[in-house]
């Protein structure tokens, strides 16, 4: 059946009812991303927004959904983490294992990191690799929640790994 205005509201039920979670980016304040924002929280279902910009009128929904008990969500990792997607481990365990297939230059980032936060330049300083190289492996290990950018462009490592 081609999509139309009236099969909307059937598909937007079903598709909240399908996720057991609904993460709503962009949407003014009246859209059909907020009426299947509102069935999924009917149904009993997680709903996240990201806010935006208060002065921007595709804002305006997110922000509304967030006064209304909506997780903010301001990184990915967080709605992995609500869903226990992310294997944290605990403080007490002494040996540490990597995950598997990291390139050389990823797990020497790692290792120089430890528990600290550190920046790019601190990196390259600490690595001795060139600053592309640390750019580019941060910024893959960041989607692969491996490390994590805090505010002043600062990277701490996300999880601590074990066998």
């Amino acid at each position: 059946m081609p999509p139309d205005k009236r099969s909307f509201p059937q598909r937007n039920r079903i598709v909240a009812h399908w996720t057991d979670g609904t993460l709503v980016v962009e949407c003014p304040s009246r859209s059909g991303s907020l009426i299947t924002a509102n069935l999924a929280n009917e149904a009993g279902r997680q709903v996240y927004a990201v806010p935006g910009p208060i002065d921007r009128p595709t804002s305006g929904g997110c922000h509304d959904l967030i006064r209304d008990g909506a997780t903010l969500v301001t990184d990915g990792s967080q709605i992995l983490e609500d869903f226990q997607l992310l294997s944290f481990a605990h403080e007490e365990e002494k040996e540490e294992v990597l995950p598997p297939g990291l390139t050389d230059e990823e797990e020497k980032i790692l290792a120089s990191m430890g528990r600290d936060e550190m920046t790019a330049d601190e990196l390259v300083e600490a690595t001795g690799l060139a600053t592309s190289v640390i750019s580019i492996s941060l910024m893959k290990m960041e989607l692969r929640a491996l490390v994590m950018q805090s505010p002043g462009q600062r990277y701490r490592r996300k999880t601590k790994f074990s066998d």
